[in-house]
């Protein structure tokens, strides 16, 4: 949409009313997709399916509506910048019903939070969480899921589901790195707090 209209908000002499025309029939014929693919309802996501069911909550929360898919999306200097998400790999995908691909886009490739709700990587959240604090959880998870779930998201939901596998044995593998070096630092400050004990006695 935004390629469609850059050039005449950079030169706004050049729209001409039969111009408009074609663009608005073009661009509605591009979102009028949305509402025939059914994208939002995110049916084609099972409930049942622990995995899916934890990416169409997460996505129904970031993307609840049509606006939502615009929210980001609306300021001149974004267009320029041509970081516009609603853009032609949008539409391509739209087109070759590759929907989760097309979802996943919009919220930049990023589902890693799904590792935080999702067993057995929620479970392993909630107990590190009472340790380390929510904010340096959920920044490994983004951190594991940008590197194991953010590739090319031109892909089945059967390789999403198993990156999302890699993702969460990941996951568990740092978090017990994180508890080793927590232990060892323990440890070490009670070693040192023994050491100064038995100086001053």
């Amino acid at each position: 949409v935004d390629s469609l209209l850059l050039p005449y908000i950079i030169t706004p002499s050049k729209m001409k009313k039969k111009i408009l025309k074609e663009l608005a029939e073009i661009i509605n014929s591009k979102l009028r997709l949305i509402a025939e693919k059914k994208l939002l309802t995110m049916d084609f996501l099972s409930d049942s399916d622990p995995f899916e069911a934890g990416l169409k909550h997460y996505l129904r929360e970031k993307l609840p509506n049509l606006e939502a898919l615009f929210q980001e999306d609306i300021s001149f200097c974004r267009i320029l910048n041509n970081k516009n998400r609603i853009c032609h790999s949008f539409f391509s995908f739209l087109e070759a019903d590759k929907l989760l691909s097309a979802l996943v886009h919009m919220v930049n490739g990023d589902i890693s939070p799904v590792l935080l709700a999702v067993d057995p990587s929620a479970s392993i959240a909630r107990s590190a969480i009472k340790k380390y604090r929510e904010p340096t959880v959920a920044k490994i998870a983004e951190s594991i899921g940008f590197r194991c779930l953010k590739v090319n998201i031109s892909r089945s939901k059967e390789t999403f589901r198993k990156m999302f596998t890699a993702g969460q044995e990941e996951f568990q593998k740092v978090l017990g790195v994180l508890e080793e070096y927590s232990a060892w630092v323990r440890d070490k400050q009670e070693h040192q707090s023994m050491r100064i004990f038995h100086l001053n006695h």
